[in-house]
């Protein structure tokens, strides 16, 4: 089991502006050494203005604040199964199903890629007014998942659109969701400021696809990585700039260490790398696992009794975030990426392996899947995906 680390782990914030001649290969080796990264949020570059954020926050807020009757008619239960859209409801699902006791403590709503221009499923009363909105902030996120692709492909010194001509949205439907998440807060203060208990706000996990971009808010922390020694460690909501970007992959930083982001400015996105991109590239790449948690007890408590959100590793409130599941064309198939710096670590990692090293306790065990199915073919992104859902929902 995995072990508890009081600190910060030192995840680079990189920027993606043509004023920075090495994005490409430093988002390669944050990928590598981290498999998650935070990229600067300038507008200009990714395409997403602090107000959009906002208001897909306050979008969310609206949902989640719903009668549970409203809710319950866009249930994930009331779709075909496989569609992978509607309400989660607390209990629904648990990403960790070995070792996890109790299903997750949050709700989600899942929203499949817009088909030409329209969204593919009903949208609950309060989101119904704001369909476009959410079209348009996904077709962003898209458009950022295929610049990040894109900066891969180069630094692994591949045909440039190697990996966006594999996730083209006008090309086919694709496992892609946009998820709003809403982790309830603690009723009573969390006795350990950590997942050693028996409730946690999402199990240990990694995520299905190629990439995630994620959405957080200041004074809403939980997310944790599981880094290479096996110990868990607090990513920081915001955090400092001008980190250093990867050179010293086990590097952690004390938490307290102040943030150099202005309050009022906009949050860096985080990315962090799926189990497809980690299987594409044949492990150079990292799908880590991390979780989310129920914080440390705030000195402070709200007047409604429950604890109070802080920032860094205080506060168990409420915690709101956006998440965007990149994913590949459902026919796409899970072969190696063409790339000599991916068939030199693959070469490696089997030598380590065979040597019985090159253990990575980031890495869940028996979580990987082979690229090869029992009958001989490759396996595809839809194979993939539909073997992970089963395992995670217990929708009936």
């Amino acid at each position: 089991m995995a072990t508890t680390n009081s600190d910060t782990v030192n995840i680079p914030v990189i920027d993606l502006s043509p004023s920075n001649p090495h994005a490409s290969s430093e988002l390669l080796d944050a990928a590598a050494h981290y498999g998650f990264v935070f990229i600067a949020n300038d507008p200009s570059t990714t395409g997403l203005s602090t107000a959009e954020i906002n208001e897909m926050f306050s979008l969310s807020k609206q949902f989640f604040s719903s009668p549970f009757e409203i809710k319950e008619e866009v249930s994930i239960a009331s779709n075909q199964a496989g569609k992978n859209v509607g309400w989660l409801s607390q209990g629904i699902e648990k990403l960790d199903p070995t070792t996890q006791k109790r299903p997750d403590i949050k709700e989600a709503f899942n929203i499949g890629e817009p088909i030409r221009n329209q969204l593919p499923q009903p949208l609950p009363q309060p989101l119904q007014p704001h369909a476009q909105t959410l079209i348009s902030f996904q077709n962003k996120c898209h458009a950022l998942c295929q610049t990040i692709l894109t900066h891969f492909a180069t630094a692994l010194e591949i045909e440039k659109d190697w990996f966006t001509t594999r996730h083209g949205q006008s090309k086919g439907p694709s496992g892609t969701v946009f998820r709003l998440l809403y982790y309830p807060a603690a009723e009573k203060p969390p006795t350990a400021g950590s997942a050693n208990g028996d409730d946690i706000r999402a199990g240990a996990h990694s995520d299905f696809g190629s990439i995630t971009l994620l959405f957080q808010q200041r004074g809403q922390p939980g997310l944790e990585i599981r880094t290479p020694k096996g110990e868990w460690a607090a990513v920081p909501v915001d955090p400092p700039t001008g980190s250093p970007p990867t050179h010293e992959p086990s590097g952690i930083r004390d938490s307290g260490e102040s943030r150099q982001t202005a309050e009022t400015g906009a949050l860096p996105i985080l990315v962090n790398i799926g189990d497809l991109l980690e299987d594409w590239t044949a492990g150079l790449l990292k799908s880590t696992v991390h979780r989310v948690i129920f914080p440390k007890q705030a000195e402070n408590k709200e007047t409604t009794g429950k604890v109070a959100g802080g920032d860094g590793k205080k506060g168990a409130g409420d915690r709101y975030s956006l998440a965007y599941f990149c994913h590949p064309l459902d026919e796409a198939e899970l072969e190696p990426v063409p790339s000599r710096r991916v068939e030199e670590y693959a070469a490696a990692a089997a030598a380590a392996a065979a040597g019985g090293g090159g253990k990575d306790g980031r890495s869940k065990g028996g979580l990987r899947r082979s690229v090869v199915k029992g009958d001989g073919r490759v396996m595809t992104a839809r194979d993939h995906l539909m073997e992970r859902l089963g395992a995670t929902y217990t929708v009936k």
